[in-house]
C-alpha cells in the first residue's frame, strides 16, 4: 500500500468526501489542514490551487475529489460503488446533480448578501431534495443497508444544516420523511462524524461572519 498523504482544509466538502472513504476502507494516511487564503502555498502543491490534493508516496500527486476517491477505492479491499452497473450509473447521475446544491450552498456563504438572494438559493436545495426523496425507500442508505460513495458525499451537504440557521419561509427538509431519515443515520456514521474537527460549527461560523453573507445574520 503507497504511503497517503491528504492535504485539506478543515470546511472543505471535498476534503470530508474523500476522508470518509479513507475511513471506511481503513486506510493509513496522513492529512494536513492549510489556509486556504495562502495561494502561493497552493499553487506549490497544486495545479489547480485548490484541495483536497493527494501525495502519494512522495513523488505523485493526485487532485479533484472523485479522481482521488475512485484511485483509493480501487487500490484498496472492496468497493464504495455498487456492483450492480446500473445502480452504480445511477448513483454516480445523482452525485454530478449534487454539485449543483453544493453551489447553491457556496452562494449562500460567499455570495448571497440579501435574504431574497439566500432563499432564492435555498429554494434550489430543496427542489434537488423533493427530488432524491423520491429516489429513496426510506430504509437506509440511499441504496438501502449498503453505506456508498454517494452516501459520504451526501453526508457532507446534510452537515451544513446542522449549522445554518433556516429563515421561517423555507425548510429544505419540510416534510421530507425519508430524507430526514437518510440525514440522521449519516450523522450517526462514525467516518462522517470524524471528518470534520470537534469545533466545525464554530469554525464554519467564524469564517462567514466577516463576510457579512445574509445567513451570517441568522447564525
Amino acid at each position: 500500500m503507497p504511503v497517503l498523504e491528504l492535504i485539506g482544509h478543515k470546511l472543505c466538502p471535498y476534503v470530508q468526501r474523500v476522508v470518509i472513504l479513507l475511513q471506511e476502507k481503513q486506510l493509513n494516511y496522513t492529512r494536513i489542514d492549510i489556509d486556504l487564503a495562502d495561494k502561493a502555498k497552493l499553487r506549490q502543491l497544486s495545479v489547480t490551487a485548490k484541495v483536497p490534493l493527494l501525495l502519494i508516496d512522495t513523488d505523485k500527486s493526485l487532485f479533484e475529489s472523485q479522481v482521488i476517491c475512485t484511485y483509493l477505492d480501487e487500490i484498496s479491499v472492496g468497493s464504495m460503488l455498487p456492483e450492480d452497473p446500473y445502480e452504480r450509473a445511477r448513483q454516480s447521475a445523482w452525485m454530478v446533480l449534487a454539485n449543483e446544491v453544493l453551489h447553491a450552498i457556496a452562494n449562500i456563504i460567499y455570495r448571497d448578501k440579501s435574504f431574497e438572494k439566500m432563499t432564492a438559493s435555498l429554494k434550489k436545495i430543496t427542489v434537488h431534495f423533493i427530488l432524491i426523496e423520491r429516489q429513496l425507500d426510506g430504509s437506509g442508505y440511499f441504496s438501502n443497508a449498503e453505506f456508498f460513495l454517494i452516501d459520504a458525499l451526501y453526508a457532507t451537504i446534510f452537515r451544513y444544516f446542522e449549522v445554518f440557521v433556516m429563515p421561517a419561509s423555507i425548510d429544505p427538509f419540510h416534510n421530507l420523511t425519508k430524507l430526514n431519515r437518510w440525514r440522521k443515520l449519516l450523522a450517526q456514521r462514525s467516518s462522517v462524524q470524524n471528518a470534520v474537527p470537534d469545533n466545525y460549527a464554530e469554525l464554519l461560523i467564524e469564517f462567514m461572519r466577516p463576510k457579512g453573507m445574509a445567513m451570517s445574520q441568522l447564525l
